[in-house]
This record gives C-alpha cells, structure tokens and sequence, in this order.
C-alpha cells in the first residue's frame, strides 16, 4: 500500500507519505493528514482525514459563534470511512476495505484504493486546505464531514469574494445545516452583502 500511495503522489511537493500510511498535505494556511488505518480482525483497512485552516480558526474566534460543534473531532474538517453512509472506501459493511486472500491480488487492491483516496477524500481535504469555493457545495453534499458547516461553507465564499446570491442561504436552510439561523443569516449578510 505504501509504494502505491508514493507512486501516486511521487510529484507532489505538498505531499508527504510516512512508513504508517498517513498522507500529510501542508500548506500555508494549514495541514491535513489522511490515514489508511489497518485492523488485523478485519484484514483490512479504513481510513481517516482530517484538516485544520489558520484562517477559518481565526475568523471562528472573532465571530463569536453562539453554538457547539457538529463533530465530537477537534478538526475543522474530518471524514472517516467507518461512518460512512454510501461505502466508497470499504468493499464490506463495517466500513473496512478488506485485503484480498490471494497474494497475486493485493497489488491490484491497493492501487484501487489509492485512487478511491485520490478521486474520493483528497478533494474534501484540498478544497478545505486551500479553502476554495468548492467548499460551499462539498459541505452541502457532506456536512457531517465538518465541524461548523455553515461557517465553513460561508468562509469559503467569503474568501473567494462569493456574493450573497450566489452562496444561497436557503440551501443551507432546507438542509438544517445552520447552527444558529438567526446569528448565522445576519453574519452572512454582513459579510457576503445584503443581497
């Protein structure tokens, strides 16, 4: 798995892979590690991500938010596969992504798992390292993957000079993914316009 994982990102400077298959991104503004984590009872592997912005963190502590986190993580942003409701990663129901029996078999495994990392999970994570407009539409497609999930999307379009009309309060909304509807409204249009 690991010589699968270093071919795939062997030309990525922001990318580190360790001998304990965590993948770590750094940039800038922040880190990010996804961990492919092996458990002998399954014989198999699950996997975790993680990521945590300076400017998100900062922005959360002057906004004096009025309401807890949706995530028991200490991350901004964290996934795990264990909980995931449609198994991307895992070719079995709890979640792990189990090895085959046959040797001749494993390679093919692993280079199908480490592009289910590189189409699946390293998107969510780099959009949210880089803190790009893609965060606005990857939270309203998985917000259980964040820890703040309005604010995060509403950083993002802050940070991309989004406007009021193009984020779309209402979708956040019908959702049920505003931690505060009024707090959160009147942050929105205080930073993003009054629409």
């Amino acid at each position: 798995m690991k010589n699968s994982l270093r071919e795939k990102y062997k030309n990525r400077l922001d990318v580190k892979i360790k001998n304990n298959l965590v993948i770590s991104i750094a940039s800038a503004e922040g880190s990010a590690e996804i961990s492919v984590v092996y458990v002998k009872w399954a014989n198999g592997y699950y996997l975790t991500a993680s990521a945590d912005h300076k400017g998100f963190a900062e922005f959360f502590a002057e906004s004096a938010v009025p309401y807890k986190s949706k995530l028991l993580a200490r991350h901004n942003l964290f996934i795990t596969t264990l909980s995931e409701k449609a198994k991307k990663f895992a070719n079995s129901s709890n979640g792990h992504a189990v090895i085959p029996a046959r040797e001749e078999w494993i390679a093919e495994a692993c280079t199908e798992l480490v592009e289910k990392i590189s189409q699946y999970y390293m998107p969510y994570v780099e959009n949210f390292l880089h803190m790009r407009l893609d965060v606005v539409e990857d939270v309203l497609s998985n917000p259980d993957y964040y820890q703040f999930p309005f604010l995060t999307a509403l950083y993002a379009a802050k940070r991309n000079n989004s406007d009021i009309g193009v984020f779309g309060i209402s979708r956040f909304s019908e959702k049920k993914l505003m931690g505060n509807p009024e707090f959160d409204r009147a942050l929105a249009h205080s930073l993003l316009g009054l629409g």
